[in-house]
């Protein structure tokens, strides 16, 4: 234990290998194969959980940055149609006055 940690370090290596040595003394070689092929698929399912959780988590950030995007583009769109609205309302009283004028016509062409 190191001054000022709370953490205990342990030395397992000879206490795992003396029991791993005893029960393997112990087994059969179907037992050994079926206990090798146990922690195998137990430590590949562990790998395998731990990559589709990462996979996972990388997914939702990516929908969450796609669906910023959008909203994004939403409340451009909006911004896009106030602007055409004010415009196209300032300019439409001036664009008949510039049809009505004396010089042309209800149509807009030149009179004669």
């Amino acid at each position: 234990m190191e001054q000022g940690s709370s953490l205990i370090k342990v030395d397992l290596g000879e206490y795992a290998q003396s029991l791993a040595t005893a029960l393997v003394g112990k087994m059969t070689a179907q037992d050994i194969v079926i206990t090798v092929l146990g922690v195998g698929i137990i430590g590949g399912g562990y790998l395998m959980h731990k990559q589709w959780l990462k996979h996972r988590s990388e997914d939702k950030k990516v929908d969450a940055d796609t669906q910023a995007r959008v909203a994004l583009s939403q409340e451009e769109t909006r911004r896009v149609e106030v602007i055409t609205k004010a415009l196209t309302s300032r300019l439409r009283p001036k664009m008949r006055a510039l049809f009505h004028d004396s010089s042309l016509g209800i149509e807009g062409r030149a009179t004669q």
